[in-house]
């Protein structure tokens, strides 16, 4: 080997152990600040010489609102799900938090990133927190992919951070016929969650499978335990509150009995009683102070939201008598630009509940002011939103 090919040897060995030492510092630095990483929004951010008061917090384009207490400090706080699949980076769905500073009479949450990591980071499609065992915690439905529900246990202690377990990787019903099966929920609808009947445990609505009625879960764990920290479901009505949606708009078929209804019925008016899509965002709350559970539907099928009102005895006699299709009529009507979701909570910190709505769509959804707050302006005995 000549003097030469040695230098030339020797001159690659030395590239190669510096490129090596730098590899394994890149490695290093990389693994350490994945370790430490969290989000520095301190900077404030001025449009017009305005402070926005979130810019960090990353734009929303679907978002589904839950309260729970982030911080343990005994005030309901916000947590945001996008349903906008790869809104925060391809293959995932975007969580936010925000801190309610409790200041009275105001809407006034800070975005708080810090509390995101506490959640499971492979939630989909939807997100629903409740509280399902009355211990005053919000625990996590979600979408499974066994089509219906799974379903985290909020396991916070006092002075800890939030933690969740799986506890039900998929909700089960015993059904009407005898079938124990998965209680159905579609990647594209929102359940109510919701003790129906006031027995103190958490009952579910959801849509058929062919979206055409609501079934009406109800829970037995005060009837079997007495308690209510477990979810035993059996299906006790196949067509709820005796109402069918139409197949064309968001509207509602009162009286409606042809709960087994499977195919279309060979006549030229049958359309609007023909199964429907899967594509309904609904929630459950007593509008009227009648005692009995009212309904908002969101749709894919519309832009307006639907107001169902109840009548009858709670998960006895449930029946839909009345119906307003552009809720709320009486002030400004939700014509969002397509899909509306409804939500109903405290977001003024004065006591009452409002309505807020947004989209329930991850396609075609609003860029800006996507968010609609309808705060209640009464509630004695009938309630009342203003836009």
């Amino acid at each position: 080997m000549t003097q030469y090919q040695k230098m030339k040897i020797n001159n690659i060995s030395h590239v190669l152990r510096h490129a090596m030492l730098c590899l394994i510092v890149f490695a290093t630095a990389n693994t350490t600040h994945a370790q430490n990483y969290s989000k520095y929004t301190s900077p404030k951010v001025f449009v017009n010489s305005q402070a926005f008061k979130n810019p960090w917090s990353g734009g929303i384009n679907s978002p589904l609102y839950s309260t729970i207490d982030l911080n343990n400090d005994g005030i309901k706080d916000l947590f945001m799900f996008d349903k906008q699949f790869g809104a925060a980076y391809p293959g995932s769905y975007k969580i936010r938090t925000f801190i309610n500073q409790g200041t009275a009479g105001q809407v006034d949450y800070i975005y708080a990133p810090f509390y995101e990591r506490f959640f499971p980071q492979n939630l989909h499609d939807w997100v629903i927190l409740v509280d399902y065992d009355c211990d005053g915690n919000e625990d996590i439905f979600t979408y499974s992919y066994s089509g219906g529900m799974e379903v985290y246990h909020n396991d916070v202690t006092p002075g800890n951070n939030l933690s969740f377990s799986l506890t039900y990787p998929l909700v089960h019903s015993l059904f009407l016929g005898g079938a124990y099966a998965n209680l159905y929920v579609s990647n594209v609808n929102i359940p109510v969650l919701h003790d129906v009947n006031g027995d103190g445990d958490l009952d579910v609505l959801t849509f058929t499978l062919l979206g055409g009625t609501i079934e009406y879960h109800e829970n037995y764990a005060k009837e079997l335990y007495n308690r209510c920290d477990t979810l035993v479901y059996r299906q006790v009505r196949q067509c709820y509150a005796q109402v069918g949606l139409s197949a064309v708009s968001n509207t509602a078929i009162l009286d409606f009995n042809n709960c087994f209804f499977l195919a279309p019925p060979p006549l030229p008016d049958s359309l609007i009683k023909t199964p429907r899509h899967n594509g309904s965002c609904m929630i459950g709350y007593d509008q009227d102070g009648d005692g009995d559970l009212d309904l908002i539907n969101g749709d894919i099928l519309g832009n307006n939201l639907l107001y169902l009102e109840n009548s009858g005895i709670p998960g006895v006699s449930d029946s839909i008598h009345l119906q307003d299709t552009l809720f709320p009529s009486y002030n400004v009507p939700a014509v969002y630009k397509t899909f509306p979701a409804p939500f109903y909570f405290h977001a003024v910190n004065d006591g009452a509940k409002d309505l807020i709505v947004s989209s329930c769509t991850e396609y075609l959804t609003e860029d800006y002011q996507n968010s609609w707050f309808y705060k209640m302006l009464d509630q004695t005995p009938t309630i009342s939103f203003s836009l």
